[in-house]
Formats: structure tokens, C-alpha cells, sequence
């Protein structure tokens, strides 16, 4: 190797033994930034799918009650009909 080669191996050698302690750290709080992230998203999704089966029920009861409604309005208008 020429001269050039070897300072520039041990400036590659010096810069990677400098930075890996930075990359190592930035690794370290990224994942726990995913794993936070993570946790929270699984609350909200937890969240959203007790919304969304309350809403089902919710309608259920909103179709029901209009049925019966619509029976009972179909029952007075044939009483009020027959009078």
C-alpha cells in the first residue's frame, strides 16, 4: 500500500472508533423511541376497535328502536284509520 492508502486507513480506523459510540447511542434511543411508539399506537388501536364495536352495537339499537317505532306508528295510524 502507498503511504496515502495507510494515512487514509487510519483516519477510516480513527473516525469509525470515534462515531460508533455516537451510532450506538442514536441506535439504542431510536429503538426506543419505535418501541414508545409501538405502545402507544397499540393503546389507541385498542381504543379505536372497543369504538368501533360500541358503534356497532349503538347502531343495532338505533335500527331496532326505529322498527319498533315504525311498527307502533303503523298500528295507531290503522286504529286511527278504522275510527
Amino acid at each position: 500500500m502507498t503511504e496515502q492508502a495507510n494515512i487514509l486507513d487510519a483516519i477510516r480506523t480513527i473516525v469509525q472508533e470515534e462515531v460508533r459510540p455516537f451510532k450506538n447511542g442514536l441506535e439504542n434511543e431510536i429503538s426506543g423511541f419505535r418501541n414508545e411508539m409501538n405502545n402507544r399506537m397499540d393503546a389507541v388501536m385498542g381504543e379505536l376497535k372497543t369504538i368501533r364495536q360500541e358503534q356497532i352495537v349503538s347502531n343495532y339499537r338505533v335500527d331496532n328502536h326505529e322498527n319498533r317505532i315504525t311498527n307502533i306508528e303503523d298500528q295507531i295510524s290503522t286504529k286511527s284509520a278504522k275510527i
